[in-house]
């Protein structure tokens, strides 16, 4: 088992730095400017979470389902919880060692509990699909489908995989079925890529700025993410 992380320990760095900007992030705003004044565009609501809060929440997390697993070693679901609170520190860090301790745990999930496990699965998955390796991340989703058929995230990963992969036409009809089913922010925005690699630009400024207005306080990070996309859309046409 990975050292438990304490939580009087000295925060690294690189995690200071990475939620620093996901913060900074946040007062970012979409402009357009007139003349020698600014006008601001979809300003982010909701009261942020500073970057301090947000490293301890992530140091919480890992200490709690470390302390879990260690408890309850044999256990497959507190092994996939684990896997997963490691990819969270992955993506928002991206350092490949919390990659491989994620991908470590879910294995070790899968060894324990083989059947009905699409935690597990959906972590490797994504660490699948984080190497590029979109065919085996597709093959793993479709696993978790083939026993939960509708999964959000599974069905996520066929997108942005197909996507990658030049398979327009079938993220499409995935993105589509989602929009239908759960219209967040997070599959309207999935729908918007598709669009903009379909060279459908108008309709993927649609799909960002209906997401934005259907954000919810708690997810900062997909906030500023969404408002980023959205200036580079607008950017990419000289607005």
């Amino acid at each position: 088992m990975p050292t438990i992380i304490k939580s009087k320990q000295t925060i690294p760095i690189y995690l200071v730095l990475a939620l620093g900007f996901i913060a900074a992030c946040i007062v970012f705003f979409v402009t357009t400017a007139r003349g020698s004044s600014s006008q601001t565009l979809f300003p982010y609501p909701y009261k942020t979470t500073s970057a301090g809060e947000a490293l301890r929440k992530l140091e919480g997390d890992i200490v709690f389902y470390q302390e879990r697993s260690n408890q309850h070693p044999d256990d497959g679901l507190e092994l996939a919880s684990l896997a997963g609170a490691y990819l969270t520190e992955a993506r928002v860090s991206g350092w490949a060692n919390w990659y491989l301790l994620s991908e470590q745990a879910a294995k070790r999930s899968l060894a324990n509990l083989p059947v009905f496990n699409h935690g597990a699965i959906l972590v490797l998955a994504e660490i699948a699909e984080s190497r590029h390796d979109f065919k085996e991340a597709v093959r793993l989703a479709n696993q978790v489908l083939d026993y939960q058929a509708g999964n959000e995230a599974a069905s996520s990963i066929l997108v942005t995989a197909n996507l990658a992969r030049g398979n327009i036409a079938e993220a499409q009809t995935v993105v589509d079925e989602l929009v239908e089913r759960i219209p967040t922010p997070g599959i309207l925005s999935l729908r918007a890529f598709v669009y903009t690699a379909k060279g459908q630009d108008e309709l993927a400024q649609q799909d960002f700025e209906t997401a934005i207005g259907l954000e919810q306080p708690g997810d900062a990070y997909g906030s500023a993410w969404l408002r980023a996309q959205l200036g580079k859309l607008h950017a990419r046409h000289g607005r």
